[in-house]
């Protein structure tokens, strides 16, 4: 976040043009590294320089703007244009831009945690243990303190698979729980 997280309700100045900031964030990236770089325009000084700053370490950028055809969309190797036109305040990108990209961080988090298996019918696999596995509070709470906290891993052990059988399941099906449930229960 340009500035650091606010910790006081002063609302930072100047921080979207403080390009030694993006330096130092960027310093630390790896090209096994992504950046979500959000700018409602799509030029503003920091976003671009840690868009830039960060390719060169080979990290991957997704770039979210909501103008077409700007520099940061053009830095990135994963362009996002939400064109929400003019703010009904000028100068202002609370209103609409923050809204779509609100939006779309809310799409692009809960697409994530279905494709890495933190999702089963329907439901955050993080969600009560005991609801997910039809099973007593306190089966729930043993195949927890077993499974070390790790959600999955307590399914499927309340489920019938012991500690070794759980693990190899959750490795083999790449940490999604349905593939792991349906073969025990087959």
């Amino acid at each position: 976040m340009v500035g650091g997280i606010p910790v006081s309700a002063a609302m930072p100045s100047n921080v979207e043009d403080d390009i030694e900031s993006a330096r130092t964030v960027a310093a630390a990236a790896t090209p096994k590294d992504a950046f979500l770089i959000l700018s409602a325009s799509g030029t503003n000084p920091f976003a671009l320089a840690i868009a830039t700053a960060v390719k060169a370490t080979r990290s991957k950028v997704i770039g979210m703007a909501n103008n077409a055809e700007t520099p940061l969309l053009d830095l990135a190797d994963i362009p996002i244009c939400l064109a929400t036109g003019p703010e009904i305040i000028a100068g202002s990108t609370q209103l609409d831009a923050g809204t779509a990209q609100k939006a779309a961080l809310n799409i692009m988090s809960s697409r994530m945690s279905v494709q890495l298996g933190h999702v089963y019918k329907g439901r955050m696999v993080s969600l009560i243990v005991a609801e997910i596995s039809d099973v007593p509070q306190s089966v729930a709470a043993e195949a927890l303190t077993m499974a070390e906290g790790r959600v999955k891993l307590a399914i499927l052990l309340t489920s019938g698979a012991d500690l070794s059988a759980a693990n190899a399941l959750l490795t083999k099906h790449a940490g999604h729980l349905g593939p792991g449930l349906s073969t025990i229960k087959s």
